[in-house]
């Protein structure tokens, strides 16, 4: 049986029958008569959560109030650096004061609030050392994505929690959350990969089985910006698109954002993936956790030292496919099967205590794929060098009642591809050993910020401002795609045949505002605005503004009714893979341009939602989203339908209208937890105009995106079938991918003419895959190791995923030329993954 006194100005350690200890304070003498709360006047609670061994401020914990009488009011607050939180404009009521932390014991405490001033609520919360695994949640350890999945009520515990978090700091519903433990259960190709678990969830789809990529309600990946500690990444990708570029064990937490989001947030036309390192050395003891997997291996350690005012987080990754080929060619004699190939990337975090309440946080990441030869039936005479190098210091200062932050950090994007072969050689249809012509391609990003915010802001009222000055440079110099062997896709009178040179640079200043306001405890209203003045772009002039606005409605304690809408300005996109725009061909690298006057828009998109959200007990989380985008500016690779010369445009401007419904429930703990999704939606290119050969230009009829997968069905399921072992699996289901025919030639005869089909008039065959998975968990000393095994595609069935092109099969012409698009033509397919076993192995202490 819970307890709780009262009394002036003392503090009082009380444990309750959960085993949490209680530090109250309130304005009450002992054996004083409670004060009535005069008519009309507002009451506050208020106070400080701290960790009852040390008393230290606990940081993030979640703390609610309702009201007894009516468990349908509610309020929330999120406590804050020291630990506090506040609930004012409270009526003269019973409440009930529960507080969650991860790490701790949650418990509650009843309230008896009759006092028109501020009544001090202090909560000391007792650590659960027993149930949470050192390595995996600390008591310290507040971030959100966690590696909690190995104990079904911690992990449970972890996702409950870090859910209501995001429901408390986010009003509209379609944010999405995740963890660790959700990244596992998605049984993710070969190892764990943040962006494929991402793909799982309604309205995210991709190409194919070979693509980690994300496809946001039926936008391209450009359009999805990848933030890593507030600076953005360019196609953070390794092997071609195959795995995400990110490690996961450097990520404190990940929230994905396809709708409204923060006015902080610049670019993403269609989403946002705000990415944060994770802080190390929290309770200064000596951590690491890695993977060894078929694809990589990995490891991380994090520490601390100065006596904990220093700590430090580092994880590193790399590919070892060429060492493996390459012990293999020794072994075998055969040194042309080594590949040539690598990857790898790492992660640093700093963060320190610099006195009197300043603190700074430095980070950076770098990744890199290697190409460093030829490799056998897929490239010859090439080298190349592609990937992110970002880097970000902040300095966090207390000013009074505020804290302010202010940051300065580089993005810089490369890909450098060299050809070896012979200059004087003539360049030819590509058939099995094509080499790519030398590209090099750069995008570097550039911000200084400043952030003010309260220090005790509220989620229920709650404000921030801020400023930003940004300065992005775009240089590309190379071929527009493979395609410069049929024919020379260039702007007319540009650069030599096969490629084109391009240099454009953008700044601008940003202010954003946002702040949210509770009329009362069921509504809550957020309002925001981001201006950007800077250099004069198309389809934006010299100012932009980004208004945005939210709205949730607490229907019943369990139940949220949400609805927001925003603009946002993109300015860099790619046009399209430097080989192959309308193909699935290899492709290392994209034709990335950024908005001039001289020729390329601002993506200009504005979004709306409505949604629902509501909790079935204690670990059942369901939802609807209804969404619609319109997107302007969109640069795309030129659709038009006609035989290809040298003079044919390689892009065309339009617009993209996006609208759809995504449903999704999720069992959150318990001996099994799962997720199921289904969404369905529309998304077609609008009012594309591309200049003919004649000079003329042309206002296309619609046609699908080729990100347009129209209905999506995805299912994930982990069980516990013993202490050590857990069983899953994961169904994804799509309705094809639009393409555009490419018709080569019949092989059977020489000469003859290349056409392009109608845009996106066809589609891939249907995809489905079941993915299978299974691990088991054992300790050695302070080590706890899991191994796992997963079946790929364990139905064994053939998709044709990828269009890959088409063969005219009409009968010979009498001439080497033909001036109609062929009456006959055959589709080529690139095959999905097919059953496909893979182990592998992670490691932490």
């Amino acid at each position: 049986m819970s307890w709780v006194s009262f009394c002036r100005g003392a503090r009082l350690t009380l444990r309750s029958s959960s085993g949490v200890a209680l530090l109250v304070l309130a304005s009450l003498a002992p054996g004083e008569a409670l004060a009535q709360l005069a008519p009309g006047a507002a009451g506050v609670v208020a106070g400080r959560i701290v960790d009852s061994e040390n008393f230290s401020p606990l940081e993030g914990a979640v703390v609610q109030l309702r009201r007894t009488s009516d468990p349908r009011t509610y309020r929330s607050a999120v406590t804050d650096s020291l630990g506090e939180y506040r609930f004012p404009g409270l009526k003269a009521a019973t409440y009930r004061l529960q507080v969650r932390r991860i790490g701790y014991f949650a418990d509650s405490v009843e309230v008896d609030l009759r006092d028109s001033g501020e009544t001090p609520i202090s909560l000391g919360l007792l650590p659960e050392p027993l149930l949470l695994p050192p390595v995996e949640v600390r008591a310290n350890d507040i971030e959100p994505y966690l590696r909690t999945e190995r104990r079904a009520e911690t992990g449970g515990l972890a996702r409950v929690v870090v859910a209501h978090l995001r429901q408390d700091l986010n009003l509209v519903s379609d944010a999405r959350e995740l963890t660790h433990g959700e990244v596992v259960e998605a049984a993710t190709l070969a190892e764990t990969d943040v962006f494929r678990a991402l793909q799982r969830i309604p309205g995210v789809s991709t190409r194919d089985d070979y693509t980690a990529t994300l496809w946001t309600r039926g936008a391209s990946w450009d359009q999805t910006r990848v933030y890593f500690d507030g600076l953005p990444l360019y196609n953070p990708t390794h092997a071609g698109w195959l795995f995400s570029a990110i490690n996961p064990d450097a990520i404190g937490s990940a929230t994905f954002y396809p709708g409204v989001r923060s006015a902080r947030w610049g670019e993403g036309a269609a989403a946002v993936l705000d990415l944060h390192s994770r802080r190390g050395g929290e309770d200064g003891k000596l951590h690491g956790r890695g993977e060894l997997s078929l694809a990589s291996a990995r490891f991380a350690m994090d520490g601390a030292a100065l006596d904990r005012k220093l700590r430090w987080t580092v994880a590193a990754r790399r590919t070892f496919v060429d060492a493996l080929t390459g012990v293999y060619g020794v072994v075998s004699n055969q040194r042309d099967d080594v590949i040539p190939y690598d990857f790898a990337d790492l992660v640093v975090r700093l963060d320190g205590s610099l006195g009197k309440g300043w603190s700074y946080t430095a980070s950076g990441i770098h990744e890199q794929d290697r190409l460093r030869g030829a490799v056998p039936g897929l490239l010859s005479g090439n080298q190349g060098r592609w990937g992110n190098r970002a880097a970000q210091v902040s300095i966090k200062v207390p000013l009074g009642a505020f804290t302010a932050t202010a940051m300065a950090g580089q993005t810089r994007f490369r890909a450098a591809i060299s050809d070896e072969t012979d200059t004087t050689r003539v360049f030819r249809m590509p058939v099995t050993e094509p080499t790519l012509p030398p590209l090099e391609s750069t995008i570097q990003h550039r911000v200084f910020s400043v952030d003010l915010a309260p220090k005790s802001a509220s989620p229920l009222n709650g404000w921030g401002v801020g400023y930003q000055l940004i300065h992005d440079d775009v240089r590309y110099e190379g071929p527009v795609s493979l395609l410069s062997a049929i024919a020379v896709l260039l702007p007319r009178g540009t650069a030599a045949p096969g490629g084109i040179r391009s240099e454009t640079e953008l700044g601008y200043h940003a202010l954003w505002g946002e702040g949210r306001w509770s009329p009362s405890e069921r509504v809550s209203l957020e309002a925001g605005v981001r201006a950007e003045l800077g250099d004069s772009v198309p389809n934006g002039g010299t100012a932009r503004v980004g208004p945005r606005l939210s709205a949730r409605w607490r229907a019943t304690e369990a139940s949220l009714v949400t609805a927001g809408w925003a603009r946002t300005y993109q300015y860099t996109q790619d046009v399209a893979p430097v080989a192959g725009p309308l193909g699935p061909q290899l492709h290392l690298s994209h034709l990335w341009v950024l908005a001039e006057p001289e020729r390329y828009a601002a993506m200009r998109a504005d979004i709306a939602t409505v949604g629902v959200e509501r909790w079935f007990g204690d670990d059942w989380l369901g939802s609807v989203n209804v969404y619609s985008r319109r997107t302007t500016g969109l640069a795309l690779p030129n659709p038009l339908s006609e035989r290809v010369t040298p003079d044919r445009d390689p892009d065309a401007t339009a617009r993209n209208n996006a609208d759809g419904v995504e449903l999704s429930i999720r069992r959150l703990t318990g001996r099994w937890t799962g997720s199921a999704g289904y969404t369905y939606g529309v998304s077609r290119i609008r009012g594309a105009t591309v200049t003919t050969l004649e000079n003329r230009d042309t206002v296309l009829a619609d046609f699908p995106s080729s990100a347009d997968v129209r209905q999506a069905v995805d299912a994930t399921a982990l069980m516990r079938i013993s202490k050590p072992v857990r069983v899953g699996g994961a169904f994804t289901y799509g309705s094809g991918v639009p393409f555009t025919q490419l018709v080569l030639p019949d092989t059977s005869r020489r000469g003859g003419d290349v056409w392009v089909g109608k845009p996106n008039f066809f589609r891939t065959p249907r995809y489905a895959s079941l993915d299978l998975m299974g691990d088991y968990t054992t300790t050695a000393g302070a080590w706890e190791i899991t191994a796992y095994a997963q079946i790929r595609n364990v139905l064994g069935r053939d998709n044709s995923v990828t269009y890959a092109r088409s063969r005219d099969c009409s009968a010979p012409s009498p001439t080497s030329a033909r001036n109609t698009f062929p009456e006959c033509t055959t589709d080529s397919f690139a095959r999905g993954i097919p059953r496909l076993p893979l182990i592998g192995v992670r490691m932490s202490f």
